[in-house]
């Protein structure tokens, strides 16, 4: 007995088997590989992995801060805690910074592109405080172009912004182009990625776009600042100063993956 139903015609039944055939070619998506995680684990007041990690000394890097004695430390539940005052801020990276460039010096920790980075972020709501997760090369000079890869420069007097920098730096100057996200009010947690990839660097907030420009080459490593904004410097060109108190900032993870 034939059955009522009617088949598909050759016309109908092609585009379909050429449909299945060409999502059966596509490759499968591959999960990203994990080239690093840090996630701030330790006893409360302990210093970050010291495998990993250095305090840095940021004399030069702002005049009268002192950040020898680094106030980056673990809070005991799974994250780092950056504590500052008017003239005491935290500063930690997995390379000498400030020692040359190329920076001399054991570097701990160090990728080349292609790599994301993904880290979180809160701030304190205190007035004048400037943190910020970064990146730079690690085998480059001034004279062969070096970059450095701001992307989470907060400031705690625009409470309501998400900011990211990329800058290009070269004996003739800095080339700097720099981008803005809306993210609300204060004392929320945000995150923070860059994706460097051959053909452009790509930063967002909380997934949305704060800046995409050119590809960056080389090896970069990792740096991690928290620094009071200073009456008359570069740090309180958008804000005012921290004056009094301490105020902390706080880091849940930083990963690294391609």
């Amino acid at each position: 007995m034939r059955s009522s139903l009617v088949e598909p015609s050759g016309e109908v039944m092609k585009p379909l088997i050429l449909a299945v055939a060409a999502l059966l070619a596509l490759p499968a998506s591959a999960s990203a590989t994990i080239l690093f995680r840090e996630d701030f684990n330790g006893a409360a007041g302990a210093f970050p992995n010291p495998a990993v990690w250095r305090s840095l000394n940021c004399n030069g890097f702002v005049a009268g801060a002192d950040c020898a004695a680094s106030r980056a430390t673990l809070n005991g539940v799974g994250q780092l805690k950056l504590e500052v005052t008017p003239n005491r801020g935290a500063f930690i990276g997995t390379f000498a910074y400030g020692t040359g460039w190329p920076p001399t010096g054991s570097i701990s920790a160090a990728w080349s592109v292609p790599f994301t980075v993904t880290t979180r972020l809160k701030m304190p709501t205190t007035i004048g405080v400037w943190t910020g997760i970064w990146m730079m090369n690690v085998d480059r000079s001034v004279d062969s172009g070096l970059w450095e890869l701001d992307m989470a420069e907060v400031r705690s007097s625009l409470p309501t912004l998400g900011s990211c920098y990329h800058h290009y730096v070269t004996r003739a100057g800095d080339t700097q182009q720099g981008g803005k996200v809306d993210i609300g009010g204060p004392g929320d947690w945000h995150t923070y990625k860059m994706i460097a990839t051959s053909d452009r660097t790509l930063y967002t907030v909380d997934g949305r776009t704060c800046l995409s420009v050119g590809p960056v080459a080389g090896r970069f490593g990792l740096l991690v600042t928290s620094l009071a904004g200073r009456a008359g410097t570069w740090q309180t060109n958008k804000g005012p100063a921290m004056t009094s108190g301490s105020a902390r900032s706080w880091v849940d993870y930083i990963e690294v993956s391609r």
